[in-house]
């Protein structure tokens, strides 16, 4: 099994198989262009700093955090680049990063403070989570399938016609999600794959282009 592959296997796991699989992680960023390659996290409830600590050194960084009381990460992102798994880490748990000059610099967002842009923007996946035709629960599981056919397939479950910038048509999405509304499984998507979700025309129709 590779480290990547360890680090993949832990839905539901004790946190000591998360601290396991995060030193699995740190082990693989001591591997020519770790940083460039894809990584792979099915973490439920790990300890954030313990999180952010691995992929600091898949990037090479030194970590700067300040304290931050209590806050655990539970994602499930597959053949993605550290810099995007940091980017939706960050999102779950409430954090901005920044990395430059050798550091990874994290600042805490306020608890029930400002959500992330693809949320709150009015025309994002809160606009989605409003309209029931986007609450029916899915199971997903995806390994490099088109994003142009995905969103195909989400406008069928949902009766919505989906409007996809040419851009994105080809972009893949590999994700493994379980009973989760489909407005949810949309948010995901976008956050790997830097699109922007706009409901159009009284949610007749919804238009993905790039963020």
């Amino acid at each position: 099994m590779s480290k990547n592959e360890e680090f993949g296997a832990l839905a539901a796991a004790p946190r000591r198989a998360v601290r396991l699989a995060l030193s699995a992680l740190l082990l693989s960023a001591a591997t020519a262009a770790a940083a460039a390659s894809p990584i792979t996290l099915e973490l439920v409830d790990a300890p954030a700093d313990e999180v952010l600590s691995a992929l600091a050194a898949v990037l090479d960084a030194e970590l700067e955090m300040p304290p931050h009381g209590d806050r655990d990460v539970t994602v499930t992102l597959h053949g993605v680049q550290a810099t995007t798994a940091l980017q939706v880490v960050c999102e779950s748990i409430g954090c901005d990063w920044t990395l430059g000059g050798g550091r990874l610099s994290i600042a805490w967002q306020e608890r029930g403070g400002s959500a992330p842009s693809v949320q709150s923007a009015e025309t994002g996946a809160a606009a989605l989570q409003d309209e029931p035709r986007f609450g029916e629960e899915l199971d997903l599981s995806l390994r490099d399938a088109r994003l142009g056919e995905v969103l195909a397939g989400f406008a069928k479950v949902t009766g919505v016609p989906v409007d996809v910038a040419a851009e994105l048509e080809n972009a893949t999405v590999t994700v493994e999600l379980r009973q989760v509304p489909a407005w949810k499984a949309l948010e995901q998507i976008c956050r790997v794959n830097g699109c922007r979700l706009e409901l159009l025309d009284a949610a007749k129709r919804l238009r993905v282009s790039p963020r």
